[in-house]
């Protein structure tokens, strides 16, 4: 009985995410897109489904998840997915927008500064950041945090901004969706570069 609750929960979750992540891409929507952290690429799919983009590219050190979205999401002909870490990684041009899913808190300090000064100067336009901000001491989240969400490194608000601002990312437009019902707030952080 729990287990289904956890998965109805997690489901609404994922749409509520997807809700801001709406919200923050087409504030000042942009033609190319390079994800960082990409995982199994369903953000890839939000841009394909939601917006006329010249290019998608997602990077994830995880090969496993690549594939798989490469094999799900990577028949479009301007959406690639590449396996590795992107410091190491050719990126041989310039992106509009640089996208922060959920990924920082599954990386330490040290090399979330690294990865972004690393793709800063590859960036044109703006970085769209969206973290969950766990807040919630209940049983179901506290379920979520232990067996689900495998985020080793998860931070508050004014730490992930702090994190960001030694990167050399200002944030120019932010905002934290309380969620009456799920299992986390969001937080979304706009950076525009020009």
């Amino acid at each position: 009985m729990i287990w289904i609750q956890l998965q109805r929960i997690v489901h609404l979750n994922y749409y509520l995410y997807h809700y801001h992540l709406r919200d923050a891409i087409l504030h000042n929507p942009c033609r190319t897109y390079l994800e960082v952290g990409c995982g199994a690429g369903a953000v890839s799919k939000f841009i394909d489904d939601t917006l006329h983009y010249e290019e998608y590219l997602g990077v994830d050190i995880d090969e496993k998840r690549i594939r798989y979205a490469a094999a799900k999401y990577g028949a479009r002909e301007n959406t690639h997915f590449r396996s590795g870490d992107v410091r190491q990684l050719p990126i041989d041009k310039d992106y509009d927008c640089l996208l922060l899913v959920g990924f920082l808190h599954h990386v330490p300090n040290n090399e979330c500064l690294s990865l972004v000064r690393y793709v800063l100067p590859r960036i044109t336009r703006k970085i769209v950041i969206l973290e969950p901000i766990f807040v919630y001491r209940s049983v179901r989240a506290n379920l979520y945090e232990r067996y689900l969400e495998k985020g080793e490194h998860r931070r508050s608000v004014t730490q992930v901004k702090e994190l960001l601002d030694q990167s050399g990312v200002r944030i120019d437009l932010e905002y934290t969706s309380r969620q009456a019902i799920g299992l986390f707030d969001f937080w979304c952080g706009i950076s525009d570069l020009r």
